[in-house]
């Protein structure tokens, strides 16, 4: 087997983190393989990436041509390919590349990848089960001594193998259960999370440049006494949320993947580099009222001319534009109506993050022109512009001055594939660049208006907004099972008293 060309590219594991996936070209066709990111880090493991994931996709572009010399036909033959590439990638990026290799070879030999690992070997490997995690795994506060406890079943059916680990585990699950269920962490997490002791917490700071609370108040709070089965049901609930936020992770990187790879932006690194020289014309700084070095990157019309020839419209075509009100801080109060702020919105929804409300009073006299309406997008404009979210159900609140609410005008695009296009790099580079060189970032109503939307065909767009409204759903759900967990604590807390 050959290899005639080398490509990498950023994508999103499991967990929603970066990792790289590697493509080959090869005289028996074009193979690809991804590096898992692991959570654990040992200290004598191998560095993942050189510098960073973007180097070592460079370095190895780089290398692209040195790899023809070379004939692979056994594992051992990765040797030189490593021998090529030392010093120039890490490991992740090299278990990926190699990955592919031995795909490729696999299909030029019509022969399994084990097989190729092991020529001796005459049948297919057992499963290996891992029954216990450890290390960043594990998700209880006692940690094994051990990341993983593997079972390796006896028989020769790999089916039977995965049924007997699948028992095993469950048996061992509730084994522990069973031995440390007076007050399991998932029970922790929760109690933690209450109101009433994120008071205790927040009212107990002391400094003022690094605000902390005492380790002291912390380990002498009281834990509320528990039966196994509450204890269970909270188990259920806090690892229920967990669940649920990973789906959610997992649905909304499937739509912004799905979009960028209609887009053609799948197979361009999604950190777009800035160039260190490039020519402007004294026309385009006249035209465009700007001076500054950074709004004529290059990089930047390399995505617009990926959006125009996706039938790229300006957002002021598809949606019109309201802007909200600032009352002032004076009348800001600790209850009351929300006061929908840039600071408490992001892609997910409202966040309590330093939430300020308004009195009903003045929440009357200011909702028939500032409250938010079911399907209108809520996008940000100054501080962190760029944030897009479709309300999705009544809200009681208004919005501030720093926030613009889009209706659309007509059924051109789907409103949860529109807001999804302002979150991903083709509304965040737009953002950059027209809210660049000012102090305070901010982005007017006049260029919102001009930002570029692709247009893609009615099918693909409401594929990507059903990815995204699942997402919610899945978040809502987590959201809603962390609640559930909450009360619980809350009502055992208030039997202690």
């Amino acid at each position: 087997m050959i290899i005639k060309g080398v490509k990498g590219k950023l994508i999103k594991d499991s967990r929603g983190e970066l990792t790289v996936e590697i493509f080959i070209r090869t005289n028996v066709g074009k193979f690809s393989s991804s590096a898992p990111n692991g959570k654990s880090k040992g200290k004598y493991e191998a560095k993942p990436y050189v510098k960073s994931i973007n180097k070592d996709i460079e370095s190895l572009e780089k290398l692209s041509d040195y790899f023809s010399d070379e004939h692979i036909e056994k594992f051992s033959d990765l040797r030189r390919i490593e021998d090529i590439v030392k010093g120039h990638i890490g490991a992740n990026t090299l278990f990926a590349l190699e990955s592919a290799v031995l795909k490729a070879v696999s299909k030029e030999q019509k022969k399994e990848i084990w097989q190729l690992i092991n020529p001796d070997a005459k049948s297919l490997p057992r499963l290996a089960g891992n029954s216990v995690g450890g290390g960043m795994h594990s998700l209880t506060a006692k940690k094994p001594d051990f990341q993983e406890f593997l079972l390796i079943p006896h028989s020769k059916s790999p089916k039977e193998n995965q049924k007997t680990n699948l028992e095993a585990k469950e048996k061992i699950r509730e084994f522990l259960k069973k031995k440390d269920s007076k007050f399991p962490p998932q029970a922790l997490f929760a109690f933690l999370t209450t109101d009433e002791v994120q008071n205790i917490l927040f009212w107990s700071q002391g400094g003022t440049e690094h605000p902390r609370f005492s380790e002291n108040l912390l380990m002498g709070l009281k834990l509320p006494k528990t039966s196994e089965k509450m204890a269970e049901s909270i188990v259920d609930d806090v690892n229920g949320t967990y669940k649920n936020y990973l789906i959610s992770q997992n649905l909304y990187s499937q739509a912004e993947d799905l979009l960028l790879e209609e887009l053609g932006l799948k197979d361009k690194d999604f950190e777009i580099k800035d160039d260190l020289a490039y020519i402007v014309n004294l026309s385009e700084i006249k035209s465009n009222h700007r001076a500054d070095a950074e709004y004529f990157q290059p990089k930047y019309e390399n995505i617009m001319s990926l959006i125009r020839a996706n039938g790229g419209t300006m957002l002021g075509d598809l949606a019109t534009m309201k802007k909200g009100i600032e009352p002032g801080s004076e009348v800001y109060q600790d209850e009351g109506k929300l006061f929908i702020r840039v600071s408490s919105l992001s892609k997910n929804g409202l966040e309590d993050k330093d939430q300020k409300y308004l009195s009903d009073e003045l929440y009357q006299k200011l909702k028939k022109n500032y409250e938010p309406k079911v399907g209108e997008i809520l996008l940000t404009k100054d501080a962190t512009p760029g944030t897009a979210y479709v309300v999705k159900e009544p809200i009681e609140g208004i919005v501030s001055s720093g926030i613009l609410r889009l209706k659309l005008k007509n059924e051109k695009v789907e409103n949860e594939y529109l807001a999804l296009c302002l979150n991903s790099v083709i509304g965040q580079t737009q953002a950059e660049r027209d809210g660049g060189g000012s102090i305070i970032t901010h982005w007017r109503p006049e260029q919102i208006k001009n930002v570029l939307i692709p247009i893609l065909p009615k099918p693909t767009q409401q594929k990507i907004a059903d990815l995204v409204q699942k997402s919610h759903e899945a978040r809502s759900k987590a959201k809603q099972l962390l609640e559930q967990a909450k009360y619980k604590v809350e009502q055992l807390i208030e039997s202690k008293k």
